[in-house]
């Protein structure tokens, strides 16, 4: 992890005479021409070790204080540190350390600057090959599952995880189940009902929150419980008409799975709703 000690701030570039002038105008606002109106900098100082809450896009969320993550666009290597300490010169955002962090696809930034949610959206945007940028944001919660490939569910939990299918995630962009799992875990007396390819029913990671029917006697060949289907103690295959919606697909065990997977059982997946 590299370090790289505050420089004396320097003058805002200008760009080339083929950048617009409204361009011109909204880098020197955002690098420092406007500072009193973009940026709240402060006289340097040692930073002190701890968390504040701050607004970002409309949330309160926990960071650690003075302590910023810009994501690029690519892995960057050695070339991070001297990247991030262009954009920082750019901008005139004055810094005591950069960090960089895996393989220079991100760097920590600790500054004294006061960015809220808009202006990094817009220094994010203009500036080519910086995907984000943003506090460092604190997350925890009391119940974390310990299922193998809880890590791998992002809309859980998005930490910015790389996903084979849609590449590396948006911190925070996820449902909040980790939040919501300290409230609660769900209870036996809600019922989802899957309407997709089925459900298999002997699945280690469904089979303790499989539905059973308490109206029905399985086997006896009654519509115990009236209501037209017999034997529908887990429910019905309305493609064949039978009692046995068993999935012969597999669409419907992974819909099923992000509903209602058991939490914390060391198998597979977590659903939303654990009980």
């Amino acid at each position: 992890m590299g370090v790289a000690k505050r420089p004396e701030p320097l003058e805002p570039i200008v760009m080339s005479t083929h950048t617009s002038s409204s361009r011109q105008t909204r880098l020197h606002a955002l690098a420092g021409r406007a500072r009193g109106e973009r940026f709240e900098q402060l006289e340097p100082r040692v930073l002190l070790s701890g968390t504040e809450t701050i607004e970002w896009f409309g949330l309160d969320v926990e960071v650690q204080s003075g302590s910023w993550i810009i994501t690029f666009d690519e892995y960057l290597g050695d070339r991070a540190e001297e990247t991030a300490l262009s954009f920082l010169r750019r901008t005139g955002i004055a810094f005591d350390e950069i960090n960089v962090i895996g393989r220079g696809r991100w760097v920590e930034i600790v500054s004294d600057v006061r960015l809220n949610s808009a202006h990094a959206q817009v220094l994010a945007d203009y500036y080519r090959g910086i995907s984000s940028i943003q506090p460092n944001v604190i997350y925890g919660t009391a119940r974390v599952p310990n299922d193998p490939l809880f890590g791998e569910q992002y809309f859980h939990q998005n930490t910015g995880q790389f996903n084979p299918l849609t590449g590396f995630g948006t911190i925070g962009a996820d449902i909040g189940s980790a939040a919501a799992w300290d409230v609660t875990i769900g209870s036996p007396d809600v019922i989802v009902a899957v309407i997709d390819s089925g459900v298999d029913m002997d699945h280690p990671d469904l089979i303790d929150n499989i539905y059973i029917n308490p109206f029905e006697i399985p086997g006896n060949g009654i519509d115990d419980d009236g209501n037209g289907f017999i034997d529908d103690v887990s429910g019905w295959d309305f493609g064949v008409g039978d009692n046995d919606p068993d999935d012969e697909a597999g669409h419907g065990t992974a819909v099923a799975g992000t509903i209602a997977a058991v939490g914390d059982n060391g198998i597979g997946v977590t659903g939303v709703g654990w009980n």
